[in-house]
């Protein structure tokens, strides 16, 4: 099938060309990109689906607020996947997390710089920015407790 919104162009391959994602009131639109040309592909904000094997479903929001789901392979050395936040949301001070060897922290805020919660590891010995412990080795983190008398919509 073809995407009406990626045009064909009729340059030479070896020419140059430097396309431009353009938004428009309705769509976007994706100039003379041409069948068999090499491109990368940047998505952010999805969310994930399914995980399966090797590969992993992903939703992405279009210009409209209408979803789209695609699969993508995670087996390939060229697929690259960066966690970014955790599937229950950011933590909140008060909540318990945990990474997932199972050691717990509490979210709690230390600065007034507006960086969020960090995690003080429930032992005591260690406090950490969320989003370290989410993107690190320990990673990804999840939610075990919400924060006494408050509940998450």
């Amino acid at each position: 099938m073809t995407n009406p919104d990626i045009t064909q162009s009729s340059t030479p391959a070896d020419a140059v060309l430097a396309a431009k994602i353009v938004e428009t009131p309705d769509r976007w639109h994706v100039p003379a990109l041409r069948t068999g040309e090499t491109v990368n592909v940047t998505i952010t904000g999805a969310q994930v689906g399914i995980v399966q094997d090797h590969t992993v479903q992903l939703r992405v929001t279009d210009s409209r607020g209408e979803p789209f789901w695609g699969w993508l392979p995670t087996d390939v050395p060229n697929v690259h996947i960066l966690r970014t936040i955790p599937a229950e949301g950011v933590p909140v001070p008060g909540e318990v997390w945990a990474d997932v060897e199972g050691r717990e922290y509490w979210a709690k805020i230390y600065d007034s710089g507006g960086s969020g919660p960090w995690l003080l590891a429930a032992t005591g010995d260690a406090i950490s920015r969320w989003d370290t412990v989410h993107l690190g080795p320990a990673g990804p983190i999840h939610r075990v407790r919400l924060a006494k008398g408050r509940e998450r919509k």
